[in-house]
């Protein structure tokens, strides 16, 4: 009988670090490509490059989606959390493409990510309805900040740029909760939860950056 051996959290950490770094390079030049030519994605290929690599150089995105991941694995809540964050986020993208005014998105935005950014410090655990619902309200502020980007294109780049942002924040965000998840149904091991907090730590200081 062959017996494997499980990597490392370390070694999985590592693979995973790379697989969000190559992930995000290409749209990450794609964008800046985009942003230079100082125009609304106009084509199907605009469209869906942007959304893939909005995600990825928001520093306050990234750090959202990558908390929402390792949040909702340590707490065990489950990917319902993170889908109902990115589907929300695609309603407030809609919104502000249609050039509807949200007050405050902004600031809202900087708010959820020092509300969860504590959440995960203290390791606060919601019944899962609660968090679906907040992480829901986050979303929508997160997407009508991603929705600046597609105001006035065309319906064909709009939706790539829905289908690049959903497929890119699902990746990042199960991919940390992949990473964060404890090894068995047990306390959270310190590792992880070290990680988690500095990430919480982070994202709040990202967050409070902003309101500042």
């Amino acid at each position: 009988m062959l017996h494997t051996t499980r990597p490392s959290f370390g070694a999985r950490l590592g693979r995973a670090t790379a697989v969000a770094f190559l992930a995000g390079v290409t749209p990450a030049v794609a964008w800046a490509h985009h942003d230079m030519d100082g125009k609304t994605p106009a084509t199907l290929l605009d469209g869906l490059l942007s959304g893939l690599a909005h995600p990825v150089i928001g520093i306050d995105h990234l750090a959202m989606i990558l908390l929402i991941g390792a949040y909702c694995a340590a707490t065990r809540q489950g990917l319902k959390p993170l889908v109902a964050f990115v589907s929300a986020g695609m309603l407030g993208c809609l919104v502000h493409a249609a050039r509807w005014d949200l007050p405050k998105a902004e600031a809202g935005v900087g708010a959820s990510l020092v509300l969860l950014g504590v959440a995960a410090c203290v390791l606060v655990r919601p019944r899962r309805a609660l968090a679906i619902a907040l992480l829901g309200a986050f979303g929508v502020l997160h997407g009508y900040a991603y929705g600046e980007s597609i105001v006035g294109a065309e319906p064909t780049p709009l939706v790539a740029y829905l289908l690049g942002l959903t497929v890119v924040q699902c990746a990042l965000g199960a991919l940390a909760w992949r990473v964060a998840r404890p090894a068995d149904q047990g306390a959270i091991d310190p590792t992880r939860l070290t990680l988690l907090r500095a990430l919480g730590l982070a994202s709040a200081a990202i967050g409070a950056a902003a309101l500042l």
